[in-house]
């Protein structure tokens, strides 16, 4: 993952909120972001409503009942969009009220799906996501917080610029940010930014960790970090949801015998 590491205030409007569209979300606002079906069942605050794996289906088993799963097109390679509308189809039927496109396509690294220049990722978007528009709610693609001219926020914004062209319906906008823990300006900035240049649709955060790559900083400053975001993202109306990454053993929500959850997941089950 490419990381910005400036971090400059949170700009607001004179207002000091946004206006977002009226389209209450289902469930509540923080998510889990989940490889193991398990690990849901450790979490029961009801401020966490909704749950996702980065496919389009709960093929590696049950999630807990408590959460809504919401499918994802993670990119457009042939063996996740021959099951896209069918998988889609059957989450609506068990009350899913939202579905996620492309997953990083800006990256071709570190999970990023490598996705085609933003002009043909907007074609892609409008054949094989729009056709849901008005039945499910659609989230854009999620790229990175890199801020290469051909990554990120940049990247987003062609994307942005062709899909208007186009007439590309989109609900919600996606944000990742991975960074430093001492950055929380930072943090709130790029999710900022990722508003407006969404054209000020509502934003999910789905990936966000002070975690960067090999280099885990210590659990003080992680658990500030996640203690003090949880507070602002909540804060937030035009936020609608978010889930912090992710529910995973060792660095993550999990402990590391994977028998409960870690101090991180404890703070974001409380």
């Amino acid at each position: 993952m490419s990381v910005s590491k400036a971090a400059l205030p949170l700009k607001l409007p004179p207002s000091g909120r946004p206006s977002v569209p009226e389209v209450p979300p289902s469930g509540g606002k923080r998510g889990i972001a989940y490889n193991v079906p398990a690990y849901t069942f450790m979490f029961n605050c009801p401020k966490i409503g909704w749950a996702y794996n980065w496919g389009s289906s709960r093929s590696t088993g049950p999630i807990s009942d408590q959460f809504m799963f919401v499918p994802m097109l993670w990119s457009d390679h042939s063996e996740l969009t021959n099951s896209w509308n069918n998988n889609v189809e059957l989450a609506m039927k068990t009350g899913s009220d939202a579905a996620m496109a492309f997953n990083e396509p800006d990256g071709c690294i570190d999970g990023g799906s490598c996705m085609p220049a933003p002009g043909e990722t907007a074609w892609l978007y409008k054949t094989l996501v729009a056709p849901f528009a008005g039945r499910i709610r659609l989230g854009s693609p999620s790229v990175t917080n890199g801020d290469q001219a051909h990554k990120g926020i940049n990247w987003f914004r062609q994307f942005m610029r062709a899909c208007n062209a186009i007439g590309c319906p989109i609900d919600f906008v996606q944000v990742h940010w991975f960074g430093w823990c001492n950055d929380l300006g930072g943090f709130k900035r790029h999710v900022w930014e990722m508003f407006e240049a969404g054209g000020r649709r509502p934003v999910w955060v789905t990936e966000y960790s002070c975690n960067l790559g090999d280099m885990t900083p210590d659990l003080p400053e992680r658990v500030e970090f996640l203690t003090q975001s949880l507070e602002w993202l909540d804060s937030q109306d035009w936020i609608e949801k978010y889930a912090y990454f992710m529910a995973r053993e060792g660095d993550g929500m999990i402990n590391s015998a994977g028998t409960g959850l870690s101090k991180l997941g404890m703070i974001y089950n409380s």
